[in-house]
């Protein structure tokens, strides 16, 4: 039972440390590399994320020993650097992306409302969307489902949306 508040604890961690990182290389490189490239990168990890924690979760469920189970919970663990990258590049990089698109409306903080807004209600959707079918089919194909989920907006914004950062 420890093992679990260890865990989460670990979770936080990590993901704060490295967060904090990536968001700081995102906003000293985006102005050099550009806003759309880091986005891009930004998403794609947190679909690999989740395919990552289906594989492994899967794999769990076929451990035999103690050391095999201790290895997939660090690999599990480790998958939380990929979720740093992701919202350490995001956090960043949304609010540039929608001062580059609002720049002299006067509309700045209703385009960031709405926008947080809606990755807000992404994010409470995509949490009970993951539970209903983790519950019903198990965390393998919950995680797989989500990350097939998260294809939807790395494509539309791959094909949809255009570089935002100003000459």
């Amino acid at each position: 039972p420890q093992a679990g508040i260890l865990l989460s604890g670990l979770c936080i961690l990590i993901g704060q440390s490295f967060m904090s990182y990536f968001a700081k290389i995102s906003g000293d490189y985006s102005p050099k590399w550009g806003r759309k490239g880091l986005i891009m990168v930004s998403l794609s990890s947190l679909t690999i994320r989740c395919f990552f924690l289906a594989v492994l979760l899967s794999a769990q469920e076929q451990v035999e020993t103690e050391s095999q189970s201790n290895m997939v919970k660090a690999l599990i663990l480790s998958t939380q650097f990929l979720d740093s990258v992701g919202a350490g590049i995001f956090g960043t990089l949304h609010i540039l992306v929608t001062n580059d698109i609002s720049c002299r409306t006067g509309r700045f903080s209703l385009m960031l409302g709405v926008t947080t807004g809606a990755m807000c209600l992404g994010a409470t959707v995509s949490g009970y969307i993951g539970q209903a079918i983790a519950q019903d089919h198990g965390y393998p194909v919950a995680f797989t489902s989500l990350g097939v989920m998260s294809l939807i907006p790395f494509f539309m914004y791959l094909f949809c949306m255009p570089e935002t950062l100003p000459d």
